[in-house]
Formats: C-alpha cells, sequence, structure tokens
C-alpha cells in the first residue's frame, strides 16, 4: 500500500506542479501588468490634473503676461507642487522657457533624454521616468484659445509623490501574493482530489496487473510443468532478457511486452502430446512438425488476453534463426522482430546451461563455445556480442537462484516497468 501510495504521489507531483508552476507564471504576470496598467492610469491622472490646473487657471494668456510675471508663476508652481521642472513651448514648438527645481544634473538629462512628442489639441502625452526609487511623469499638454486652436505646450516634469509610490508597489505586492496563495491553495484542494480519485485507480490498477501477473505465471508454470518438472526456466530466461535489454537500452515502454514474451514464450506446448514433448530421442520428421505447432498455439492462446497480446512477437519468432533456417516462417536476420532476437539467445543459453529430464547441464564455458558457434547462424552477432558480456554475471546470479528468489526479482521488475508505463 505505500509503494501505491509513493508512486501516486509522484505521478501526480510530476504532472501537478509543471502546471501548478505555469498558471503561477502567467496569472502572476497578468495581474502585474494589470496592476501596472492602473498603476499608470493612476499616476498620469496626477500629472494630468496638474497640467489641467495650469491650462486652466493660466492656459494660453501665459504667452501675454509679462516676462516677470510668467517667471513668478512658473516658480509658484515648482515651489508649491510635484513638478521639478516646467517647459513651456510656442505654438511652433519652440522653447519659450525654462525652469527646475529640486532636479540635479542627471535627472534633468535623463528627463531631457525621453522621446518628445508634441499631442495635437484635445491630447495628452505621458511618460513614465523612473530615478532611483522616485518615479517622475513627464507630461506634455497643449495650451488652447477658447476655440480649441493650439496656442503653445506646457511640458512638466511631475514627481509622484513618495507615499504613492510606496502605496503602488505595496498594491502589486499584495495583489501578486493574493494570486499565488489562491493558485497555492486551489492547487492544494486539487492536489487532494486527484490524489484520491489517482490512488484509488492505483489500486485498480495494481489488482489489475497482480491478476496479469497470476495468469501469466498460471500459464506458463502449466506447460513448465510438463516440459522440465518446474517453471524455473521460465524465470530464469525472463530475467535473462531483462537483464540483456536494459545493456541494450530497450525503451521502458516496451520491457513488459518483453518480460510477458519471455516468460509465455513457450505456452503452446501446453497443446503437444507428451509421446513428443517428453521424447529424450530425436524426433522425426512428422513428430518434429507437430512440435513446430506449439508456435501457433501460443498465438491462439494469447488472442484470448488484451494484456499478453504483446506477448505475441516472442511467441510467434523465437525459433527463428538468423541465417533464415528457422521456423515458422523462415524469417532473416533483421526481418525477424528484434524482441525475438534477444530472447532466441537467452533461451537457447538458458536451455545448455540447465537440467531437463532429458538431459544435463552444460558447463558455463561449454555453453559459451556452442553460443559463439552460433552466432550469425542462429542469432544476431551484435545482440550475442552484448549478451557475452553480461552473461557471466548474469549467470551467476540467475543459474542455481531458487524459483521463490526468481519469482520475487522478476515481480519486482514487473511493477517497476508497469509503474513506467503508467
Amino acid at each position: 500500500m505505500n509503494i501505491i501510495k509513493w508512486h501516486v504521489h509522484r505521478i501526480i507531483l510530476v504532472r501537478i506542479v509543471p502546471a501548478w508552476i505555469l498558471l503561477s507564471l502567467f496569472f502572476g504576470i497578468f495581474t502585474y501588468e494589470m496592476e501596472t496598467i492602473r498603476i499608470n492610469k493612476f499616476v498620469f491622472g496626477l500629472a494630468s490634473d496638474a497640467v489641467e490646473d495650469f491650462n486652466k487657471n493660466v492656459g494660453v494668456e501665459f504667452y501675454a503676461l509679462s516676462y516677470d510675471r510668467q517667471e513668478e508663476i512658473l516658480q509658484n508652481i515648482l515651489h508649491k507642487g510635484q513638478f521639478v521642472g516646467i517647459s513651456i513651448y510656442d505654438k511652433n514648438r519652440v522653447l519659450n522657457s525654462e525652469h527646475w527645481y529640486r532636479a540635479d544634473e542627471n535627472l534633468i538629462s535623463k528627463i531631457k533624454d525621453s522621446n518628445k512628442y508634441f499631442p495635437i489639441a484635445g491630447e495628452h502625452r505621458h511618460e513614465i521616468v523612473k530615478y532611483g526609487d522616485d518615479l517622475y511623469v513627464m507630461a506634455i499638454a497643449p495650451l488652447k484659445y477658447s476655440k480649441g486652436i493650439v496656442g503653445g505646450y506646457f511640458e512638466g516634469a511631475y514627481k509622484v509623490p513618495s507615499l504613492a509610490v510606496f502605496e503602488m508597489n505595496d498594491r502589486i505586492y499584495e495583489s501578486l501574493a493574493t494570486v499565488l496563495v489562491a493558485l497555492f491553495v486551489s492547487g492544494f484542494i486539487f492536489y487532494s482530489v486527484v490524489f484520491s480519485l489517482y490512488k484509488k485507480s492505483s489500486i485498480l490498477s495494481s489488482d489489475l496487473l497482480e491478476s496479469n501477473l497470476d495468469l501469466m505465471e498460471v500459464l506458463g508454470s502449466a506447460i513448465a510443468k510438463r516440459d522440465s518438472d518446474t517453471d524455473a526456466h521460465n524465470y530464469r530466461v525472463t530475467l535473462y532478457s531483462v537483464m540483456l535489454a536494459e545493456s541494450l537500452q530497450v525503451p521502458k515502454g516496451e520491457m513488459i511486452s518483453l518480460i510477458s514474451g519471455a516468460f509465455l514464450h513457450d505456452v503452446g506446448k501446453i497443446g503437444i502430446p507428451d509421446a513428443i514433448l517428453l521424447k529424450p530421442g530425436k524426433l522425426t520428421i512428422d513428430e518434429f512438425e507437430v512440435m513446430k505447432s506449439h508456435v501457433y498455439i501460443g498465438q491462439h492462446i494469447l488472442e484470448k488476453s488484451k494484456w499478453l497480446k504483446g506477448a505475441q512477437e516472442i511467441v510467434s519468432c523465437h525459433h527463428e534463426r538468423f541465417d533464415g533456417k528457422g521456423y515458422p516462417n523462415g524469417l532473416q536476420g533483421e526481418y525477424i522482430p528484434f524482441k525475438a532476437r534477444l530472447f532466441s539467445i537467452v533461451d537457447v543459453f538458458d536451455a545448455l546451461t540447465s537440467v531437463r529430464p532429458y538431459k544435463n547441464e552444460m558447463s558455463y564455458a561449454d555453453a559459451v563455445k556452442v553460443m559463439l558457434e552460433e552466432g550469425g547462424k542462429s542469432f544476431d552477432v551484435l545482440i550475442l556480442g552484448k549478451f557475452l558480456e553480461i552473461a557471466p554475471s548474469a549467470y551467476a546470479k540467475i543459474n542455481k537462484a531458487s524459483v521463490d528468489i526468481l519469482r520475487g526479482e522478476l515481480e519486482s521488475k514487473l511493477r517497476f516497468y508497469a509503474a513506467r508505463t503508467d
């Protein structure tokens, strides 16, 4: 149960956490952008109000005032308001007057370097300039006569109050935190619901796997009992196959069909008479034809199970030879399915190195000699070469192991690869 629980946690985390991260990034960026737009509107509003006050109280009449009066008005605006700089342009956009207050040379240079665009009547132009921890808005608005004719332009560099900047930043952080907390809480709730459902599904899947494993063992054992008095052969060749496939880096998704095919490779022998199946001497031509029919019988048996259908590749072709002299279809070379080429090597190796009712076991060294002689004939040379690399350790681990140990090892492998196909 604990294995199932942690497996479910792993599956859900692998699938949900990336989605949660993407959603957090998306909504975080979206919230930040929305708050930035809202804050920009607020900031522009502050600057616009200040510009409108000038337009309303002075406006285009500014040009008719004396120089001293103009200076007085501009200095009054700078000292009493949030403006740090004011520039007045005539209708031809020629600078008429410029004044700065509470602004150092670097700030003045940065504001002046901003793109200057003179709006038409009825428009305002704003641009935010960030300088250190402070925010400034460079705003330009036309000064209009009563009939709406533009008589000049007012440009003001407006400093956003520090308290407003602090509140704006605080609002952004609060909004982001709210979104992230909401996503976390909803993700946790969703995780809990999915975990509960997935756990139930995994338990059912585990039970189904258990049933399929039992079915595979029953079928494999049924013929093994008839053929060799023990089903250890099925476990050995299957574990040899897994070890060889792992060394060849066979995709994990292919391992279940490899395991079932290896374990059930001779299931069709259940339909072969004992007189032929257990005959100690050489079979006659007719008897051998009957023996070869176990391939078709095995195919027919496996068609009844969807889960075992993937085993047909090995069941159908593990008696094919690399030189094309095998049966049932005389396939040659790479026309023989890869898993069948792989399995035929371990099947012959285990047959040579184990006891059967009609033969004694062969030593490891003698078995290797026979295997090498059959390279390019019965076996794919490349796969055989890889098998001979792992054969010493595989043989030491598997050949004399008890059925209980072999069964435990195989069930562990089966569960491992079944989990990887979820």
